[in-house]
């Protein structure tokens, strides 16, 4: 005897027909005559829910499958006949005329810019033509040029060959000139810086006269004569730009006048000895014109140290007065005149011009 919940083995085919419809399939399974078989609720229930499924699978491959779409046949019309407008006829004018005048104005471009390549292509030429022909005559100068310093630099050789020859024959002629000969001109040779270094000797003892207490008052001066209410660095400043410098002033002026006192007393010496052969002899010459020459600025010098001392002196105490306003102020000593203040400072102003001139003349 069988279980009864052993379920039944159902199989089945399904079979899709290209030349039926899906809907008449379904239709002849759903009448179609369901098998007899006995079998139980549980299966009964169990085949339906298949049956179910079966039907929704159908029905929905029934709904994907594509219609045949009837087209109706096209039929070939004759198009009618429409006589163009006269706005039509003229807007057509217009588009030929607005063509044909771009075209032509299109050739006109091009002829333009050909003429224009042309007219650069010659302009380039004719520059070109200009410049080497600029060039040849510049070579053709410069050669000549050449030529004629080359003529010149022979012609000013044999001038210099001469000069030098003659210079020469000079010299030779003053070794040949008897002892008395070339005293005198030692002597013609020595006394202009000779008397020179007596004139700036002269000035500088006046200056000496006039101003050597001043500046041995200043150079003798210590930190107790600086008043005790300024500040340190103006102690600093007055014991190195005031006291210093008076004493480095004073030290050179006398330095210049035993220096000026000792060069004139050995030029005057060897004036009066003559002229000698001895070669030592001759470097004493050489050396004591060449001291006396610098004496010349030893009298601008000595007043431009003046004046700098002077205006620093004054700026010391004009600033010591801010910070400690005396109640009586110490008489004022002149250290340089009016008349040579204005010598002084004219004397600068030369000098700084002609360092000017030097150094562009340098750059």
């Amino acid at each position: 005897m069988k279980d009864p919940k052993d379920k039944p083995e159902i199989r089945a085919v399904l079979e899709l027909l290209p030349d039926e419809d899906p809907k008449d399939a379904l239709e002849v399974l759903d009448h179609h005559p369901e098998p007899k078989a006995e079998l139980t609720p549980e299966q009964i229930q169990a085949l339906e829910i298949e049956k179910q499924q079966l039907l929704g699978e159908l029905r929905g491959h029934a709904s994907m499958e594509p219609r045949p779409v009837s087209v109706a046949p096209v039929v070939d019309l004759p198009l009618p006949e429409i006589e163009p407008t006269p706005d039509l006829i003229a807007a057509n004018a217009a588009i030929e005329a607005a063509d044909a005048e771009l075209e032509q104005m299109d050739a006109e471009r091009k002829s333009f810019e050909k003429a224009r390549a042309e007219s650069v292509a010659f302009d380039d030429a004719v520059h070109r033509a200009r410049v080497v022909a600029l060039n040849e005559k510049r070579n053709a100068a410069a050669a000549e040029a050449k030529r004629l310093r080359e003529i010149a630099a022979g012609v000013e050789l044999q001038a210099r060959a001469e000069q030098a020859r003659a210079l020469a024959a000079r010299e030779h002629a003053r070794e040949r000139d008897s002892d008395a000969q070339k005293t005198a001109a030692l002597v013609e040779r020595m006394r202009p810086a000779v008397d020179r270094a007596r004139a700036v000797e002269v000035e500088l003892k006046q200056i000496a006269k006039q101003h050597e207490p001043t500046l041995a008052t200043l150079a003798n001066q210590t930190w107790r004569d600086i008043p005790a209410e300024w500040v340190g660095s103006l102690w600093a400043e007055y014991s190195y730009k005031v006291i210093g410098v008076a004493d480095k002033r004073l030290r050179e002026l006398r330095h210049m006048l035993d220096g000026l006192k000792q060069n004139i007393a050995l030029a005057e010496k060897l004036m009066a000895h003559g002229w000698s052969d001895d070669q030592s002899q001759r470097q004493d010459v050489n050396e004591v014109l060449r001291d006396l020459g610098y004496s010349v600025e030893y009298t601008r010098g000595v007043r431009e140290g003046l004046v700098e001392l002077n205006e620093r002196l004054a700026s010391i105490h004009e600033r010591g007065e801010a910070i400690a306003p005396q109640a009586q102020r110490p008489d004022v000593k002149i250290l340089i005149t009016g008349a040579e203040r204005e010598q002084v400072m004219f004397d600068m102003q030369m000098n700084a011009q002609m360092r000017g001139r030097q150094s562009r003349a340098n750059t």
